[in-house]
């Protein structure tokens, strides 16, 4: 195994370079080629970005110009050289012909990507390698370990036959691509920025567990704002309006010379007497992987306690499904709770998984007992292990759909470890107006079903959206932190048959804007920096509504510390999945850094264990990186 160099790369909107490389070229015309650099202004920026190329082609085109072979072996990737029969004669010039060679080899590579780059000598083949994987999408952090992604490099130079491998399994998926990060925009020509409101954590909680289990999460599974609704800002609820608008901000903590502004919709806290009776159909998936008990068991735990929590006139019914769909529990009251445990006790999860046959009875089911005036939904619990065709998919996205307009929404939780398709879930809670989170210990469970239930049932706003104008002359430019996958376009905002997102009783929904701010000194307190909108159909009933807001100065704190604990953690928290998912966005600062920034505030809301858990979870990614 050969120690590859690592080279420290200086990041500008999202681009790759070398310090000594760009003082040195600035007079200098770039070089031809697929990897030739750009020029920027006064600079020169590699045209060759963390998302151009994959570990694989690095390491091809490594072989095209050095004139090895590449083999790929158990996931291991291995450099060879060409079957040269004249080799083993030449035993004793071996050495100084390999770094001879080697030299050689730096020097063609260099030249390819930018001209005088020095590699810090002495240079060798892993070096060469080493700054080719600095621009591969494949590994761009210079905090991630090879060993840490799964990827072995074996750097074979003395001329050895390789021995015959036995017939190789099928080599293991690289890691996907830096998902898609929403940009800067320049104000003057996009205004507007419009998205679907979402409350989802499922993002949150599988970054937990997998740091838990001493890796990074894969960063498409981290959603910046799924991070930042995980906590619990402490906004206080509307008495009589359906929802009220904050607006908090303070300079950016990460170095640079931007504010970053929260901006929130909280959602009224209905009184018992205002919940409508619940009609709800439990969809459990019972196929062989969930036989563990940190799956079923975690089921049976949410059921006990979503039972606790129900009135006698709230109604329940379970589908279980595996290769088949059973329905093991006909509709009956909540009343009923120790004869339905009982019946859900008798399931035994076995067999392989077909959720398109769980879904359509579940939503048959849904259909048939459908109560107006009731919360009709769907709650699908699984260990996401699912997948589905092209035409499963849509045939039951399209019955989703359908029965949202009906009023049938869907929530999804899921359970487990390991394999776990996130992507297909998320899809399926986006597209039934519902919710998406992760049950992974008995606490989550309970603020699930217990502390939460009311926020997990009862809707109060359904199809909400968001339309946030920022104003040239305060604001320049500005980013979205997240909801890259809920974003909408302007004409959708009053678009009303337009799917969106749904708001629960007494929940919070939060967004992070990064603004540049005008001269402060020709800014007013009372100055207007853009406009909020909410846009919503009230599940009450009526037509849809629209309200505002403006983002004033005085919304703005003067310095990161003297904006509220709660902001500051936000910050923090949108910074750390900023990092986590590579964003070329991501703050400078380490996650020892942003754990020690976290402190002094969690300090201040110790009461709330979730802000401690934010602190904890930075450094055990500290820890995995160290």
């Amino acid at each position: 195994m050969a120690e590859l160099t690592k080279l420290e790369p200086l990041r500008r909107e999202g681009f790759d370079r070398y310090k000594d490389a760009a003082e040195s070229q600035q007079e200098k015309k770039p070089v031809d080629g697929p990897f030739a650099p750009l020029v920027d202004g006064t600079t020169v920026v590699p045209a060759l970005t963390a998302r151009d190329i994959s570990l694989y082609d690095v390491l091809k085109l490594v072989c095209e110009v050095t004139g090895t072979k590449l083999r790929i072996t158990d996931g291991t990737f291995k450099i060879e050289p060409l079957d040269d029969p004249g080799m083993e004669s030449r035993e004793d010039e071996k050495s100084g012909e390999t770094e001879a060679a080697n030299q050689a080899v730096v020097n063609k590579l260099r030249s390819i990507i930018l001209p005088e780059v020095d590699i810090r000598p002495p240079a060798t083949l892993a070096d060469a390698v080493a700054f080719f994987l600095q621009a591969s999408r494949d590994y761009d952090d210079p905090e991630i370990p090879l060993s840490q992604r799964g990827v072995s490099i074996v750097l074979k130079q003395d001329g050895a036959e390789p021995k015959a491998d036995a017939p190789p399994p099928p080599p293991k998926p690289l890691p996907p691509p830096v998902p898609h990060v929403n940009p800067f925009v320049q104000t003057a020509a996009q205004p507007l920025s419009t998205f679907a409101i979402g409350t989802d954590t499922a993002s949150y909680a599988l970054t937990r567990q997998s740091l838990a289990n001493g890796t990074l999460p894969d960063p498409a599974v981290v959603r910046v704002e799924e991070f930042v609704n995980a906590l619990d800002y402490k906004d206080s609820a509307p008495e009589r309006a359906t929802f009220r608008i904050i607006a908090e901000g303070a300079p950016s903590p990460f170095g640079r010379d931007t504010r970053l502004v929260r901006l929130a919709i909280k959602g009224r806290r209905l009184g018992r007497e205002e919940q409508r009776p619940a009609n709800l159909v439990f969809l459990v998936d019972a196929s062989g992987s969930m036989a563990q008990p940190d799956r079923m068991g975690a089921v049976q735990l949410a059921l006990e306690q979503l039972l606790q929590g129900l009135r006698p006139e709230d109604r329940l019914q379970i589908v279980t499904f595996n290769e088949t769909a059973r329905l093991v529990q006909p509709q009956a009251s909540a009343a009923d709770a120790d004869a339905i445990m009982a019946n859900f006790r008798r399931v035994q999860a076995t067999g392989p998984t077909s959720l398109e046959r769980g879904m359509v009875m579940a939503y048959q089911q849904a259909v048939a007992t459908f109560q107006p005036g009731a919360e009709n939904r769907v709650i699908l619990i699984t260990d996401g292990i699912a997948n589905l065709g092209s035409g499963e998919a849509g045939e039951i996205l399209a019955r989703i759909d359908d029965c949202r307009r009906q009023g049938i929404r869907l929530s999804v939780f899921g359970v487990g470890r390991g394999t776990y398709n996130d992507a297909l879930l998320q899809q399926l809670a986006n597209k039934g107006d519902g919710t998406y989170r992760f049950l992974d210990s008995p606490d989550a469970i309970t603020a699930a079903f217990v502390n939460d239930l009311s926020a997990t049932l009862y809707t109060i706003a359904s199809d909400a959206k968001v339309q946030v104008e920022w104003f040239p002359a305060a604001v320049p430019e500005y980013r979205q932190l997240g909801y890259e996958a809920r974003a909408l376009t302007a004409e959708q905002f009053r678009d009303d048959t337009v799917v969106a997102g749904q708001i629960g009783s007494g929940q919070t929904a939060s967004a992070l804007y990064e603004i540049s701010l005008a001269d402060t000194r020709d800014l007013p307190p009372n100055a207007e920096l853009g406009i909020v909108r909410i846009r919503f159909r009230p599940s009450a009933g009526g037509p849809v509504e629209e309200i505002s807001r403006p983002i004033l100065r005085s919304d703005l704190a003067g310095s990161f510390t003297a904006a509220r604990p709660e902001f500051q953690l936000a910050a923090i928290a949108a910074g750390f999945a900023e990092r986590l998912r590579r964003s070329p966005y991501a703050p400078p600062q380490g996650y020892a850094d942003l754990a020690d920034l976290a402190r002094p505030a969690a300090g201040q809301l110790h009461l709330d264990t979730r802000f401690a858990e934010l602190v904890n979870l930075l450094d055990s990614a500290a820890a995995i990186t160290r």
